[in-house]
């Protein structure tokens, strides 16, 4: 057993404060392009003893005094932006941070493909360490897995630098992500940029589920094999650029990140090769789960350095992990079944080590660490709450001058180039002409911390309701003027591009809790009203249907219950009314959801046989789509497939998801199908979210008249 450490542990003598020797309180802009901590020199081990697997999780939690410390001191100066409006000081932030003006200048003189915060920190991390081994140099050959990697940053900026510096090498990636077309993923999980991805999807791995959980061990696992599979057991680089939305408990952030950050380091030990390398982004160095996930990285690679980009804002607490040289799985073997046995979102309540078996080196390098990069961070902070309040002359060009310094050094100090456009991976136009597909909504919370944790915390129903009233009519018009409907004609003829459907298994959707085909902001809204509203809301007010119409009625399908289910009735249902249609039948479909890649898949196949759709504008929460003047039978064909597919999918822990590949709906089928979908979808949960919300309070109105009624009775 390892040296037992003189830390304190709870009641254990505290020691002494140490502080970083380069500290000085002052940080010139040279300083930003050095925010570096060796952690682990290679070559030289911290703890010089092979790792017990029977020693592991032995322990409960521990905490340790002097970085309990650190987080309360860091906390206390973070609870200055309590009551401050988030969105006012974001856009302050922005102003305020030294490298603001990179992205302007590397867009003008270097031009890269899909240019964002994410692409700048890894051309600095990559610039800075070797992350190629020597071995890829020695055989041409390079591969590269990227977890958590949505929206693929990471990805382009890495292919930059190969084609820039090393045009010979032959480079192959993967990437896994929570997957954002997979309607069962939780909104709240996803991001909301898929430009890339969509045009890359080959390249994108989401496991036997479908669903991209790195989470779930087997999905994990699942992801692995595949990775392996493709890049033929040689992976040498693996990045790791998870994070989650801690807006609502920022103190907390280390602790709610731990469970990923652990399950992205289980992975990525598992998919390397021995002299491979890691990149995992972190945050603070304050919890048991980071101190005991930093001696496991000790334990599994030559050399570990934090790393903090001069574009990742100095206010926030992300630091990169840089780990060189993994020893392969000879060493890791023995605990890795161990790992995998506390896999997942609920990890163990024991500790990965126990508290004695860390040296007093290790935590010694750990605390100087922590310090360093809080220190760095809450100085960040207290000028910005200065500035906020009184944003001086002064200090606006002190700024001015200084991100205008930082930018014009940028460049040549991490010696970024050109590329042509043909080197690129999807290429610049291609991606600007894709971000139609995002439609993009207003940031998911406003007005201060303070207020946000007040009104989620409202127990009120009422109150609660007239605030999402407030919000949903506060929703734009975004229907077309003066017209009834949203016309669209099929202009890509399917059968001309396959003659297969691209047919996808993944675990059943059960509920809808996103989807591509609506604005974030509406559906977050959407989710937050049907959280509350009890009451059922029948809807008696159907659209009055041409008596010449073919009519197919879905609207009695469990929508809201079994998305999948309603899914395979409807396939069932619209096959046998096509199949009895002839040539110049109009049909009338009510009550589909066009919320899943399914389901729109769907519209898009039936649009092959008819002249047109029409998108009714929605007055009630039945959908009205029209399909006019059937023209040909080609889409019994595939409706043929769809049903034999559907019927061959015997095991109940699997689905058809799609089967029609998501960059025909949103990006070869033209902008007018994606519009109409995204149009409509949004008018329609409006209307159902007014329906709902005041059928609700009217209820809640009832019972109250109700139960005063039966008060007065009884006391006379």
């Amino acid at each position: 057993m390892n040296e037992q450490n003189n830390y304190s542990q709870n009641c254990r003598e505290p020691f002494k404060r140490y502080s970083q020797v380069n500290w000085n309180g002052n940080s010139s802009y040279l300083n930003q392009f050095t925010k570096k901590f060796v952690f682990k020199e290679a070559k030289r081990s911290i703890l010089g003893v092979k790792l017990n697997p029977n020693s592991l999780f032995q322990d409960d939690k521990w905490e340790i005094a002097e970085f309990k410390e650190l987080k309360d001191e860091l906390n206390t100066v973070k609870s200055q932006l309590n009551n401050l409006n988030l969105n006012e000081w974001h856009k302050h932030t922005n102003e305020t941070n030294i490298g603001n003006l990179i992205n302007t200048r590397i867009k003008y003189k270097i031009s890269p493909e899909f240019l964002t915060q994410a692409w700048c920190k890894f051309a600095e991390i990559v610039s800075t360490y070797d992350l190629i081994p020597n071995v890829s140099f020695r055989t041409g050959c390079f591969n590269s897995v990227h977890l958590s990697e949505a929206p693929g940053a990471f990805i382009t900026s890495l292919n930059h630098y190969i084609k820039s510096h090393y045009g010979f090498l032959q480079w192959k990636w993967m990437a896994s992500s929570l997957n954002p077309y997979y309607e069962g993923n939780r909104l709240d999980e996803l991001i909301n940029d898929d430009r890339f991805m969509m045009h890359t999807i080959p390249n994108w791995i989401f496991g036997d589920s479908l669903t991209g959980d790195l989470m779930n061990v087997e999905n994990m696992l699942s992801i692995v094999s595949q990775a392996q599979n493709s890049l033929q057991n040689n992976i040498m680089l693996v990045t790791a650029d998870g994070s989650v939305d801690c807006q609502l408990d920022p103190a907390e952030q280390e602790v709610n990140i731990a469970a990923l950050k652990y399950c992205e380091t289980i992975a990525a030990l598992h998919l390397l090769q021995t002299g491979g390398n890691f990149v995992l982004k972190l945050f603070t160095l304050f919890e048991c789960e980071t101190l005991c996930l930093i001696n496991l990285l000790c334990n599994a690679f030559e050399a570990v350095e934090f790393f903090k980009p001069i574009k990742s804002k100095g206010g926030n607490s992300e630091v990169y992990v840089i780990c060189l040289g993994y020893f392969g799985r000879s060493e890791i073997d023995p605990l890795l079944y161990v790992l995998k046995s506390h896999f997942g979102r609920d990890i163990t309540k024991k500790a990965l080590f126990k508290c004695s078996e860390l040296k007093t080196e290790f935590l010694d390098r750990a605390y100087q660490c922590a310090e360093y990069f809080m220190k760095h961070q809450m100085m960040v902070i207290q000028f910005n709450v200065k500035t906020f309040r009184s944003f001086i002359k002064y200090d606006k060009e002190m700024i001015k001058e200084t991100c205008q310094r930082v930018a014009q050094e940028y460049i040549p100090f991490y010696n970024l180039r050109r590329i042509p456009e043909h080197k690129m991976l999807v290429g610049k136009f291609i991606l600007k002409e894709s971000q139609f597909c995002n439609a993009i909504g207003s940031r998911l919370y406003d007005g201060s911390f303070s207020e946000i944790q007040k009104q989620l915390h409202t127990t009120n129903t009422v109150q609660n309701l007239r605030y999402l009233l407030k919000k949903v009519e506060s929703l734009p018009d975004t229907w077309e003027n003066n017209v009834e409907c949203i016309q669209w004609e099929c202009k890509v003829n399917l059968s001309t591009i396959t003659t297969h459907l691209d047919v996808t298994i993944g675990k059943p959707v059960g509920k809808i809790r996103q989807s591509r085909f609506c604005q974030r902001n509406v559906l977050k809204l959407y989710f937050e009203v049907k959280a509350l509203v009890k009451s059922e809301v029948i809807d008696n007010n159907h659209r009055e249907v041409h008596p010449d119409h073919k009519v197919c009625d879905l609207s009695h399908h469990p929508w809201n219950t079994d998305i999948d289910e309603a899914q395979k009735q409807s396939v069932l249902d619209i096959h046998s009314l096509i199949s009895t249609m002839e040539e110049g039948d109009t049909l009338h479909i009510v009550g589909l959801t066009l919320l899943t890649q399914f389901t729109v898949g769907l519209v898009y196949l039936l649009a092959q046989s008819f002249q047109h759709i029409s998108f009714v504008k929605p007055t009630s929460r039945s959908s009205n789509l029209i399909f006019f003047h059937h023209k040909k039978e080609v889409c019994l064909s595939w409706l043929l497939q769809l049903t034999l597919g559907l019927k061959n999918c015997t095991d109940e822990n699997n689905s058809v998801h799609s089967f029609v590949p998501v960059k025909h709906l949103l990006y070869l089928s033209g902008v007018r199908f994606y519009y109409a979908i995204s149009t409509y979808n949004y008018n329609l949960l409006k209307v159902v979210m007014l329906e709902d919300i005041k059928t609700e309070l009217s209820q809640i109105d009832v019972n109250s008249e109700e139960s005063t009624s039966t008060k007065k009775e009884k006391t006379s």
